[in-house]
């Protein structure tokens, strides 16, 4: 029965479009045997798969970034005394630094 344009689309009558996509090999036949063991189609199983997996990829995206975080580590001791502007400019100017 076709949709009138005024009503909305039900889940049971979701159309289904052809399309053309290159998959792994291996990944072929992990769902091939996957929808053999669910009695399904080839397409019923991957519409499912991609579904599960737009939601899981959807919902990592909207929750917010974890925190930068600068990691501290101890450098050694310094090669000039710090506090002595003058040297620290010498040695610069050497191209020391």
């Amino acid at each position: 029965m076709p949709r009138r344009a005024n009503r909305p689309l039900m889940v049971n009558e979701n159309p289904m479009v052809r399309t053309t996509i290159s998959l792994h090999e291996s990944i072929l036949k992990r769902v091939k045997d996957l929808s053999d063991r669910e009695h399904t189609t080839l397409g019923k199983t991957l519409s499912e798969l991609l579904c599960l997996g737009l939601m899981k990829k959807e919902e990592r995206l909207s929750q917010p970034a974890s925190a930068f975080r600068i990691r501290e580590f101890s450098m050694g001791k310094p090669l000039v005394p710090l506090e002595d502007k003058a040297v620290i400019a010498e040695k610069a100017e050497k191209g020391l630094l």
